[in-house]
């Protein structure tokens, strides 16, 4: 009802809206990256176009029209973070926004750029009281832009020219040839200002900078010079070297102004300064340091030094400073680290309860223990518990218990590697860690089985420069036990060998690789990250086992009593963002991965298979509902066990993310993807992978969501729509819900569309409620 109102209404008599701004070029075809410059001319014209809240459009500004009494909460409420008051026509401001578009040609070489607008309205009245609609367009005329010619320094220090000019490692910037560009110049300056005092030159400035222009004459180009000014009170750019390096591993901020007498004790040529007794390794903390005594200063050390502290968490404040102790001709600085402990323990309560439109109720309530520098490495042990039922309703919408879930888990992480060999030397920026982690799960499927799940993982992770993690498990023990079977669950298995394979007592021994990388810091606007994990299992074990010929009486080898898994897994999880305007982004991201058994294993263990639905993958589906493959068993209920998993993943996903108001953000998403299995299987048909029909049994779904940003984490509810499900053997589907190719779209016909049913909500809605973006 409020967006078929007329808003032009309650516009005062002589007031123009504007609808719409556009940019337009006289010479198009001469345009060079005409596109990315009429997107950024639009940031410049003002007034913005009122813009939509939710989808709808122009909502914003009628809240801003129906909360005028602030007098009510409500009502401020809503003019301060939901209103927008109207985008009026005002030649001044488009004025101004001439005068910018103007400014930032210029700044990309268009030197004679004109810029001009005209203005298109639609009147309400025609009477004096005229008042109505506006549309704008700027108008662009310009040539060719101005390019460079050449480059020249003038810096006037032998020994700086060698750093900027002459370092293969850091090139200039500007490149003659390329169209002259004012962020050409500001990047140029910051390179010259981070090559300088990372070797050494504390206290240089980028003002002592100077860029000069000169256009040529019956050219269309220019030659760009850089000169160096003197600093003050000296007449050379001085290189100054770090004298000491104090740390203050149990530094307090009481009697900051009184005197202290320190014990001081020395480490690596670092100076520790105890107040209290050691309470830290002191060659942790020198490692992690990367600013050192007798080195050029640097401003990359000295920042990775305060960043590699506080990331190891057991400090709650790095107080830094620098201090000039030049004398005698030497240019020297003493470098204060003042550590402030962090609490050493911690007791965290977790609560979780997850819903959605389909009857799926769960619980999970968990209290962690963290103690930070248990053996005085910095060393960080976490002890948890964790615990959770879910319900689900049958076709009678009565609940009933589905599973029981419990968790306990131990982990220790040590700030170095920790090996049975001496490690001669690790590299600072390496930021090596032993991680240690044991957990044993209990998991009761009601009706049908449990599960215990005894779990050990010891590997190490290390950084590659600033961009990328390695992650190495070479070991990773789960001991898997299956009792408690029912009758009915039994029979399943009999008759179907992969889920008999997958739920049996077994043993897995497996090693992974897992590489981490982010684009992040090449400071572009669009960046990406993968992740890329290698896992193999179980093949020392065979090769034990074949020595010593271990059989049981089905001829598969054992290890302590158990058969064991034997396979190789990798997986590849891909996500691009890309930033569309001030805090708008579409992410895209591509996962894919597989399980390939051989040996003594016909398939993969359950635990270890693909899985999808639920709110970090196929948002319109609830997980483990989907696949594998074009599978579909007509006769499954929530009381029969049908969960779904498979030895092959592919899944794709893409999200429009924007701002709403405030803390509150907006999404719009498309998930498809689905699970495989490796083989053919006779209990489930076209379960297995097959090129020529993979891509019809790709499962669809569309939907919006909510993001609340709180600083601290994001809460997020998503409502998804599912579209298309796999295409099953056979068009007959006792639901009604999709046609014989898989297609939902009947359902969300405008005849269809009932979304105030409950009973329509139920099978066409999900709704899902976590934590943290989904990718």
């Amino acid at each position: 009802m409020l967006t078929s109102c007329g808003i032009t209404r309650k516009l005062e008599p002589g007031q123009y809206l504007v609808m719409k701004n556009r940019v337009m070029y006289q010479q198009p075809d001469s345009l060079t990256d005409s596109r990315s410059l009429r997107g950024t001319l639009l940031e410049q014209a003002r007034p913005k176009p009122n813009d939509a809240f939710l989808g709808f459009y122009q909502l914003r500004l009628r809240a801003y029209y129906l909360s005028q009494d602030t007098s009510k909460g409500f009502n401020r409420w809503v003019q301060k973070r939901i209103a927008q008051p109207p985008a009026l026509l005002d030649t001044v401001k488009l004025d101004e926004s001439v005068v910018k578009m103007q400014q930032y040609m210029f700044n990309k070489g268009y030197f004679d750029a004109s810029v001009t607008y005209e203005v298109r309205q639609r009147h309400k009245h025609v009477q004096d009281s005229a008042r109505g609609k506006a549309w704008v367009t700027y108008i662009i005329g310009r040539s060719p832009p101005t390019r460079i010619n050449d480059l020249f320094y003038d810096l006037k220090d032998s020994a700086i020219v060698r750093l900027v000019v002459k370092n293969p490692r850091s090139k200039p910037v500007i490149i003659p040839g390329k169209a002259y560009d004012v962020d050409m110049i500001l990047a140029e300056r910051n390179r010259i200002e981070q090559t300088l005092v990372n070797r050494g030159y504390y206290g240089f400035d980028k003002q002592y900078l100077l860029f000069r222009v000169d256009t040529l004459p019956a050219t269309n180009e220019l030659d760009i010079y850089v000169s160096l000014h003197q600093p003050q009170r000296d007449s050379v750019h001085r290189v100054y070297t770090v004298r000491n390096v104090y740390v203050y591993p149990d530094y307090s901020e009481r009697g900051t102004g009184a005197r202290r007498n320190y014990d001081t004790l020395m480490h690596d040529g670092y100076h520790f300064l105890l107040d209290g007794p050691l309470l830290y390794n002191m060659g942790v903390l020198s490692h992690a340091i990367y600013i050192a005594p007798g080195k050029k200063y640097s401003r990359n050390d000295y920042q990775f030094s305060i960043a590699r502290l506080n990331s190891m968490r057991v400090f709650s404040f790095i107080n830094s400073e620098i201090v000039n102790v030049s004398a005698d001709g030497k240019y020297e600085l003493d470098v204060h680290l003042r550590l402030l402990p962090a609490k050493r323990r911690d007791i965290n309560l977790n609560w979780n309860a997850t819903s959605s439109s389909n009857y799926f109720l769960g619980s999970d309530v968990g209290i962690t223990y963290t103690n930070k520098n248990l053996f005085r490495n910095t060393d960080i042990l976490t002890l948890s518990i964790n615990g959770g039922m879910e319900f689900m309703a049958d076709s009678a919408r009565s609940l009933f218990l589905n599973t029981l879930d419990l968790r306990t888990s131990a982990n220790w992480e040590l700030p170095k590697f920790l090996v049975p060999f001496r490690v001669s030397y690790v590299p600072k920026s390496q930021n090596p860690r032993t991680i240690v982690h044991t957990q044993y799960t209990y998991f009761r499927r009601i009706n049908f089985y449990t599960l215990n799940d005894l779990n050990f993982n010891f590997g190490y992770s290390w950084n590659e420069r600033d961009f990328a993690r390695h992650r190495l498990n070479p070991v990773e023990l789960n001991f898997v036990g299956i009792s408690d079977t029912t009758a009915a669950f039994n029979e399943l298995i009999k008759r179907n060998s992969a889920l008999r394979g997958s739920f049996q007592n077994q043993l897995i021994a497996a090693s992974s690789y897992t590489y981490f990388y982010n684009s992040t810091h090449k400071g572009r606007r669009h960046y990406f990250y993968y992740r890329l994990k290698l896992e193999v299992a179980g093949n020392l074990l065979f090769l034990g086992s074949s020595v010593f010929n271990s059989r049981n009486d089905a001829g598969i080898y054992e290890t302590l009593g158990r058969p064991f898994s034997q396979y190789f897994r990798p997986e590849f999880d891909f996500v691009q963002n890309f930033r569309i305007r001030k805090n708008k982004t579409l992410v895209l991201r591509g996962f894919g991965g597989f399980g390939l058994t051989y040996g003594n294993s016909e398939v993969l263990p359950y635990m270890k298979q693909f899985i999808t639905g639920g709110s970090n993958s196929l948002r319109g589906f609830r997980i483990r509902t989907i696949g594998p493959g074009g599978y579909f068993n007509p006769v499954s209920s929530a009381r029969f066990f049908d969960d779904r998993s498979g030895e092959i993943k592919i899944e794709g996903n893409a999200e429009y993310r924007f701002p709403i108001s405030g803390m509150f953000r907006g999404a719009v998403f498309l998930d498809a993807g689905n699970i495989w299995m490796m083989r053919e299987d006779d209990e489930r048909l076209h379960a297995n992978f097959a090129l020529n029909r993979f891509l019809n049994e790709i499962a669809l779904n569309t939907g919006f969501g909510l993001r609340v940003d709180v600083q601290f984490f994001v809460l997020r509810a998503d409502i998804g729509l599912p579209l298309k499900e796999p295409k099953t053997i056979s068009s007959f589907d006792p639901r009604g819900l999709v046609d014989a190719n898989g297609w939902r779209l009947q359902n969300f016909a405008l005849a269809n569309l009932k979304p105030w049913n409950g009973f329509w909500r139920q099978r066409n809605l999900v709704f899902n409620l976590a934590i943290g973006f989904p990718f």
